[in-house]
């Protein structure tokens, strides 16, 4: 298991803000049925280094979001796709999923529905390189939160193509301990993945990792986050030391700083994820 031993990589220097991006918003990642629109949520925004031939040159990084799997869009995370772009020369994906709402409704969506949906937008973007340019046969996952615990199962469980990595950012891994360790958390929970406390543990993204996690794996966490302490973090590293040598295994605990969702928006996050696609980009060197 390794950490960063460099605060950001060379794109990261060379990557002033004042650089215009190539902004695409809402396209849509499934096909229409007849006499239906699109769900909303099905959609993506794509934030792409300018830099084309650069761009062509280097992997794609999806963002899951998070949000309890019930809040929170794809455009309130246009900061934190902006920076990552100007940090990594990558293009920035970032797809919307269906989000368990409403809460009464016993046909809202709950898990593995949000995973299936960046499982079917991953799909759609590994398809794309021709014509949002980047280099499809390498795409690297970037989950914070809940969007850690979809990229998982997008990534592992349900074989989403062209997955080289995955970087989970102040991330949820195991339900059941969770809630133990919070039980205010079983609400959200419940929305999300139904009362069925058996169904809690099916849904385990460590079990997953255990059996299936492969590439580079980089678990972040914030020391200051205020919503998570390092239990789930080192939950998941445990979990991913069972697959040494299939995974390379990050940990970083010290180079990202700011609570739970303020992270997103610092230049240390983004220069944290550069050195990670560095690292990627190696691999295949």
């Amino acid at each position: 298991m390794t950490s960063l031993n460099h605060p950001q990589s060379a794109a990261a220097v060379q990557a002033p803000n004042s650089i215009e991006l190539v902004e695409v918003s809402d396209v849509p990642y499934v096909a229409a049925v007849q006499g239906t629109a699109i769900d909303p949520a099905h959609h993506v925004d794509l934030y792409l280094w300018p830099n084309e031939q650069e761009r062509k040159s280097r992997p794609l990084i999806v963002f899951l979001h998070g949000g309890a799997w019930r809040t929170n869009a794809r455009s309130d995370f246009t900061t934190t796709a902006r920076l990552l772009a100007h940090a990594t020369h990558c293009a920035v994906a970032v797809p919307g999923y269906r989000l368990s709402l409403p809460a009464d409704s016993a046909s809202r969506p709950i898990h593995p529905s949000h995973a299936v949906d960046a499982h079917a937008a991953i799909a759609y973007l590994s398809m794309q390189s021709a014509r949002f340019g980047y280099d499809a046969s390498r795409i690297i996952l970037v989950g914070h939160s809940a969007g850690a615990h979809m990229a998982t199962f997008a990534a592992w469980s349900l074989n989403a193509p062209n997955v080289v990595s995955v970087i989970g950012v102040d991330g949820i891994y195991d339900i059941v301990d969770l809630v133990d360790e919070y039980p205010d958390y079983r609400a959200f929970i419940e929305q999300a993945f139904g009362t069925d406390t058996k169904a809690w543990t099916a849904a385990s993204a460590v079990a997953v990792a255990e059996k299936k996690a492969q590439g580079l794996v980089a678990v972040v966490h914030s020391r200051d986050d205020e919503l998570l302490t390092f239990r789930q973090s080192d939950l998941m590293l445990a979990g991913l030391q069972k697959r040494v040598p299939a995974v390379e295994i990050v940990k970083e605990y010290a180079a990202v700083t700011g609570k739970h969702d303020e992270l997103l928006k610092t230049d240390a996050f983004a220069h944290c994820v550069a050195g990670l696609v560095d690292r990627v980009i190696a691999r295949r060197a």
